[in-house]
This record gives C-alpha cells, structure tokens and sequence, in this order.
C-alpha cells in the first residue's frame, strides 16, 4: 500500500510539472519589434512602392485590369510563389480606398497594426505604411 502511494504522488507531481510547462509554453515571448517602412503611389489601377526599410525591393509597381483589385505585397515583392521571410500584407484596393491587412504579421509579432485603410483621391493619392501604420505622404 506504501508503494502504491509513493507512486500515485510520484504522478501527481510529474502531472504538475507538465501543467507548469504547458502554462508556460502558452505564453509568448516578446517580439522583437519589426521594422517595416514603404511608400505607395496609386495612380488609376496602378500603385507604386518604394521601399525605406523592411524589402529585399528599392522599388516596385502593380497594376490592376480593373478595380476593385487584391493582390499580396511582401518583403520580396508581389510573386505569392516567393514566401515572405519580413512581412507579407494584403492589399485591395478600389478607386477610393487602399486596404492593407496583415497576413504573416500581427502585434504580437512587432507590428502595431492588423488592419488599415486609407482614404485616396478618385485618381491618385501617396501615403508610407510603416511598422507603426500608415499616414499622408
């Protein structure tokens, strides 16, 4: 009976251990805070990006056959076969509006954003997207 209970708590303890260990595998460490800085030109169906900081690119365009228009924009440029390694974010756009959704990035991750939009000119319009959002050129 002695062994029985020696071995019982022998379990109890493993058991608490392994809770202990789950509690703290959940817990996420702190992300060392990411470093994202572009410029966007759109002009009609077309924007053009100009990297600061954050992109294997300097510069690059996309252009739309008509809008509304999505397509995904990473650090290596807009090729989906070519995996993110920095950032990787959804753009559709319309005539009005650019909508940027995060895809490989989150604030947990270094990015103090998810989602943003920003309101155009019909026509044309610029704005820098950063690690912290995104404001008026």
């Amino acid at each position: 009976m002695r062994n029985l209970t020696m071995v019982a708590i022998a379990l109890l303890i493993a058991a608490a251990g392994c809770k202990e260990k789950e509690q703290y595998e959940d817990q996420e460490a702190p992300q060392q805070q990411m470093k994202i800085d572009f410029t966007v030109r759109k002009s009609g169906s077309t924007l053009s990006f100009k990297a600061a900081e954050g992109a294997a690119w300097k510069e690059l365009t996309y252009s739309c056959k008509e809008l509304p228009c999505e397509f995904l924009l990473n650090d290596k440029g807009t090729n989906p076969k070519i995996p993110a390694e920095v950032f990787s974010i959804s753009f559709n756009f319309s005539e009005g509006t650019v909508k940027m959704s995060s895809v490989n990035m989150a604030p947990k991750k270094g990015t103090a954003w998810e989602t943003l939009s920003y309101s155009c000119d019909p026509k044309d319009c610029g704005f820098r997207v950063t690690h912290e959002g995104v404001s008026g050129l």
